[in-house]
């Protein structure tokens, strides 16, 4: 799955016209039936064949399961192999191997005031066509008493999507734990540029059926009071377009959520709905 290029010195040699993600919260410290769930999770990903795969929660054990499992086909990155101080979970992006002319060496990039050892993988990735993604994988702070910090780590990371080479395109995927109003508070704020910074949900629509990422009261594997107040798009795909004009358009234009099947262990994958989403990519802007 490939699609059309930036290019450079007639380095664009092969045509790209797609180009898949998944980005899954998979509930790493849910010790129970931990095996079982991640193999459907690998499952999954095998019927979907994505070309990048951005995982938040990974534990050591979910993730050498997936590693091994998929080392054949993927290059692996994870802020545990990165960090000195080995964290309990953390963030995990895959590309696919076949997809990538060249991957980048990974770039760990901390938030300095975060009290959960939270942070941004950055991984950059040359599709055959040469164009250049920067996949960015995070989980911003949890619980509601980290507000403030949550939407700090947000501006950071439209700061830095801002930033990426103008070449670039910049996909984000990961959970943001944040609730619709701290989404709103930052971008009232000049401290997220919607126009520039593009939500994939919003962008192929915003269909109601897609829109609740972990909902208690469809998905049981966390017990919530009160669900009907926490149903929330708590995993986010933003996207800022390649600037350079001469470089490929990566359009989302198809998303699906995933893992909604009930497993025979009696409990989902994970109590996040995981995010499958497909662009064009085009030439023509």
């Amino acid at each position: 799955m490939f699609g059309l290029c930036c290019s450079r010195g007639g380095d664009s040699d092969v045509e790209v016209t797609q180009f898949k993600i998944i980005v899954w919260n998979i509930q790493g410290l849910r010790t129970d039936h931990l095996q079982e769930r991640t193999e459907s999770v690998l499952s999954i990903i095998d019927n979907h064949k994505p070309d990048a795969i951005l995982l938040q929660e990974l534990v050591p054990d979910s993730y050498s399961q997936i590693s091994n499992h998929l080392q054949s086909e993927y290059i692996n990155h994870s802020t545990f192999e990165m960090r000195d101080i080995k964290p309990r979970y953390f963030t995990g992006t895959f590309v696919k191997r076949s997809s990538s002319k060249h991957c980048f060496k990974a770039e760990l990039i901390k938030f300095a005031n975060s009290t959960q050892a939270r942070d941004m993988l950055v991984v950059r990735m040359t599709l055959k066509n040469s164009t250049v993604v920067t996949l960015v994988n995070s989980h911003l702070e949890s619980t509601l008493n980290r507000s403030e910090e949550r939407k700090n780590q947000l501006s950071t990371l439209n700061d830095f999507m801002l930033k990426e080479k103008s070449r670039n395109t910049v996909i984000y995927g990961g959970d943001t734990n944040l609730l619709d109003e701290e989404f709103d508070e930052t971008v009232k704020s000049n401290r997220f540029d919607e126009s520039k910074v593009e939500d994939a949900w919003k962008k192929i629509g915003e269909p109601e059926n897609l829109k609740y990422t972990w909902d208690p009261s469809v998905n049981d594997n966390e017990r919530v009071q009160d669900f009907d107040r926490f149903e929330k798009r708590l995993d986010r795909v933003f996207v800022r377009k390649s600037l350079d004009k001469r470089c490929a358009y990566l359009e989302p234009h198809h998303m699906e959520l995933v893992g909604t099947q009930r497993l025979p262990c009696g409990m989902f994958c994970s109590d996040h709905w995981g995010i499958m989403l497909d662009f064009n990519v085009s030439n023509h802007r």
